[in-house]
């Protein structure tokens, strides 16, 4: 159970870093607020959600190619090597976002999320999966797989550890799609002002995250060591 106990002591923070990430957010919300929102949500939500899955698992089995003989050190100094890196790769994208030029400050949401409302069910499937993939949110997902390898975990227990990352994970975008298909006329003013709210502060939000994050993964490689 100690295992468990460390291994969701480390994914946790992971998997909300990833929920809080301000791009499926933007994209869940616009979708919603589109003439076509009811009919592609649900395929979104449902690509996002396997792409997740998909990405943890495949992560985390090629997180077991990590050295495992020798001496009992060996193992627990290979992920904390990897931890330190991605750590940093972590800092990295955060500094150079920080550094990018900005645009103009604007009440309005980016114009790229009106072209979501051409979104065909195919389509809303295939970016939710996609989403998945970009460098932030790969690096986050290798930073949880190399926790789940650095705890030692039974199959069993890496399943619900797993599991846990991805409810927590797709939660920003769930949440939304469920709520607007239980009660739609409560839910789309709600809406619109959270997604003008994102537009403008997002990138400030996730620079924070992304420096949070990073720092919190190098410390634990460093604890590997």
């Amino acid at each position: 159970m100690s295992g468990m106990l460390e291994a969701f002591a480390h994914v946790v923070p992971i998997a909300v870093a990833v929920a809080a990430s301000s791009v499926p957010i933007l994209v869940t919300l616009s979708i919603l607020l589109s003439p076509n929102g009811d009919r592609v949500a649900v395929p979104f939500l449902s690509g996002w959600l396997v792409g997740m899955t998909a990405l943890v698992i495949g992560c985390t089995l090629f997180a077991q190619a990590l050295p495992r003989q020798g001496s009992q050190r060996e193992p627990e100094q290979a992920v904390g090597i990897a931890e330190i890196v991605v750590g940093a790769l972590i800092l990295v994208i955060a500094v150079v976002s920080r550094f990018r030029p900005r645009g103009t400050s604007t009440d309005q949401p980016p114009k790229w999320l009106g072209r979501l409302s051409r979104l065909g069910r195919g389509e809303a499937l295939a970016l939710g999966a996609v989403l998945n993939i970009r460098p932030k949110s790969l690096l986050l997902v290798v930073a949880a797989a190399l926790s789940i390898r650095g705890a030692g975990l039974t199959a069993v227990e890496s399943v619900v550890v797993i599991a846990s990352f991805v409810v927590i994970g797709a939660s920003t975008v769930a949440v939304p799609i469920v709520s607007a298909r239980v009660a739609p006329g409560r839910t789309a003013p709600r809406l619109t002002t959270m997604r003008d709210w994102m537009s403008r502060n997002s990138r400030s939000i996730s620079e924070l995250i992304l420096v949070v994050i990073g720092v919190f993964v190098i410390v634990s490689g460093i604890g590997r060591l």
